[in-house]
């Protein structure tokens, strides 16, 4: 816990200000050392943006992918797998939209599967995610991920067209999460 509150603004959020001797290297032997610790280092990296501007959000995870890709293949594509099939749904979300926007990754399969596999609390996770940003989405841009929205406007229309051929018995499926007064409703009608 005390190592995660050092590591974690050194290492796994954007800092311009701080650079690390040896940040590359220092990455890639706490994956080796640990795949889970470094898997939640990343994690972390997001959560502790959760009060942050979207475009500080995605500074994040564009910090994050530039980490994951500096892992000794074949661990890019294991971490990556790990953050994408990890525990937190939005960190998984976000990661994935800025993937499908920037390096062509198949959001609409992603959604799909992940539906199928986890169910109803990714399916709210996603409903939740595009209410929560959907305001500050933008078109696609074209050239580096820096200038990309954290959401696009391509990537909701997908997950809307993904969530219009979920199966009904899913969509009739109480919402993970209650309503402010307590109340909870399907996650179609929401």
């Amino acid at each position: 816990s005390e190592c995660m509150r050092e590591l974690v603004p050194l290492f796994f959020k954007p800092n311009s200000g701080h650079r690390v001797q040896n940040g590359p290297a220092a990455c890639r032997r706490m994956w080796e050392i640990s795949p889970n610790t470094f898997t939640a280092a990343c994690i972390e990296g997001w959560r502790s943006t959760a009060s942050d501007p979207p475009q500080v959000r995605l500074a994040s995870i564009v910090h994050i992918i530039s980490i994951v890709r500096l892992l000794a293949p074949p661990a890019p594509e294991a971490a990556l797998k790990s953050l994408l099939e990890g525990q937190d749904p939005e960190f998984s979300i976000a990661l994935y939209f800025v993937l499908a926007d920037k390096a062509n990754y198949q959001l609409k399969t992603w959604l799909s599967e992940r539906a199928g596999i986890v169910g109803v609390k990714f399916v709210g996770a996603i409903i939740t995610y595009l209410a929560k940003f959907y305001q500050t989405a933008a078109p696609r841009s074209v050239g580096g991920m820096e200038g990309s929205p954290l959401v696009s406007l391509e990537n909701m229309s997908i997950c809307l067209q993904v969530l219009l051929t979920l199966d009904a018995s899913l969509m009739s499926k109480p919402m993970p999460t209650a309503n402010r007064d307590g109340s909870s409703m399907s996650i179609g009608d929401s």
